[in-house]
């Protein structure tokens, strides 16, 4: 990857204020979402609110600017609860409440929601701010050669399922600039937030496609346990890989809970494209 395409790339993600708090290792706010043993409303002041704060901030519920007193539980962190339970259709309260607590505990993708704070959450698939996206259908492909052998046919039926239903298609090449690069990691890894075994995120992607030269790399967070057949108790390799395809070719998080894209992935979940899913795909390329 040239310099001259990843410059404007990082610039687009350097001047989404919520992506920057994405970009930065800040483990000492770290939002563990066990941390929720009780519910939580306006008016209530404590640390565990600050990293409530800065956990919608980095999911793109609320903007940097709407931090006001950090620890204190005020109207923009109630308008970011509100938001956050219409999108996932829970009981609209304002209060974090025991659905709400469910819903944060859930692992989920790290990548955020929302671009953009003031956008709101009545549509079903969604695109990043720009509607980036590629400019050839013929995407190659890597898988590192440290990712087990049992796991590459699931990451290669994620592929297939994405084939399916659009024109674009993923050969297989050795590490000689893939547009797309699949990686098991654990920690700090990049520019990107670290993964650890205790953590909400299972996987995510480097940064949004981007014209005929760019390169997207989608990382699984190596701390978890993955199955690539369905294991119940561990998370789903061609599942999670089919939903950071979707990143990877533009496509945001839906709020149609059966699509692909879907925020939460949960051990032994498995599930595939849904048809909402596929008109955002169709909607965005115009296939």
């Amino acid at each position: 990857m040239t310099s001259q395409v990843f410059l404007p790339v990082f610039l687009l993600l350097f001047l989404q204020p919520n992506i920057t708090y994405a970009l930065q290792s800040n483990t000492s706010f770290e939002f563990d979402p066990n941390d929720l043993i009780g519910e939580l409303r306006r008016g209530d002041n404590s640390e565990l609110v600050h990293k409530l704060k800065k956990h919608l901030m980095y999911l793109g519920y609320l903007g940097p600017n709407n931090l006001g007193n950090e620890n204190s539980f005020d109207q923009p962190l109630e308008h970011a609860i509100i938001k956050y339970q219409e999108f996932y259709k829970l009981n609209i309260t304002g209060v974090v409440d025991i659905s709400t607590i469910t819903s944060l505990r859930k692992p989920r993708c790290g990548y955020p929601d929302f671009f953009n704070p003031q956008a709101h959450s009545k549509s079903l698939y969604a695109f990043y701010p720009g509607n980036p996206k590629w400019g050839k259908t013929k995407l190659w492909c890597y898988i590192v050669q440290t990712t087990p052998d049992a796991y590459r046919p699931a990451i290669y039926r994620a592929l297939a399922a994405w084939q399916q239903v659009s024109p674009f298609r993923f050969p297989m090449v050795k590490n000689n600039f893939p547009n797309i690069k699949f990686s098991f990691e654990v920690g700090a890894h990049g520019e990107c937030e670290p993964f650890y075994a205790d953590t909400w995120k299972i996987a995510h992607i480097s940064k949004p496609p981007g014209g005929e030269d760019g390169e997207v790399e989608v990382h699984f967070n190596g701390c978890k346990r993955w199955s690539p057949d369905g294991d119940p108790d561990a998370l789903d390799i061609e599942t999670t890989a089919t939903h950071e395809m979707g990143h990877a070719l533009g496509l945001e998080h839906s709020t149609v809970e059966d699509a692909i894209m879907f925020p939460h992935i949960g051990e032994g979940v498995k599930k595939g494209i849904h048809a909402d899913d596929i008109e955002g795909i169709r909607a965005l390329y115009g296939f």
